[in-house]
């Protein structure tokens, strides 16, 4: 995907993520959930915080998009919420509820979207700089993250799921 990708498109690949990260946690146990297969890698339990963390963040500047006029903010770290909100102390079972019932509200929200609504603007500060940021590309944003964190969810389940070697 790129930053052009269709809103569609973008909205479909949202709505896999809980699919993708359901079917993982079909194929571990809750113990798996919580190992990762090489030191110093993430669990999928890991993997779940981190995308929970940049869900929630990236979900509050799309409702801001779409309810204020080019609203402005400074950026907020998805890591330092993940941290704030201590994710850590949650079973996988109920933070995934709670990331497919926020899913669940962003993709209504996404598909309540008028078209020419995707090219709403916020300006986002980083440091001393400010730049233009579209509905869209926000979007586009969180799933192009949710694409990369999907697949290496996967590859670490595959791991997990691998006979130990003899």
């Amino acid at each position: 995907m790129d930053r052009t990708t269709d809103p569609a498109t973008l909205v479909r690949s949202l709505a896999a993520t809980t699919v993708r990260v359901e079917a993982v946690a079909g194929r571990l146990s809750a113990a798996q959930l919580r190992l990762s297969p090489a030191p110093g890698g993430w669990s999928p339990n890991e993997i779940l915080w981190h995308l929970r963390a940049v869900a929630e963040v990236y979900g509050e500047h799309i409702a801001r998009i779409m309810n204020e006029d080019q609203p402005r903010w400074r950026h907020v770290s998805p890591r330092a919420r993940m941290r704030k909100a201590r994710y850590d102390q949650q079973p996988f079972a109920e933070s995934f509820a709670t990331f497919a019932r926020q899913r669940t509200d962003l993709l209504t929200l996404l598909g309540s979207i008028a078209p020419e609504a995707w090219q709403r603007v916020a300006l986002v500060r980083v440091g001393e700089r400010e730049w233009r940021l579209t509905l869209q590309e926000r979007v586009w944003g969180m799933a192009n993250h949710e694409e990369v964190h999907c697949a290496q969810m996967e590859e670490v389940a595959t791991a997990l799921s691998q006979p130990p070697a003899v």
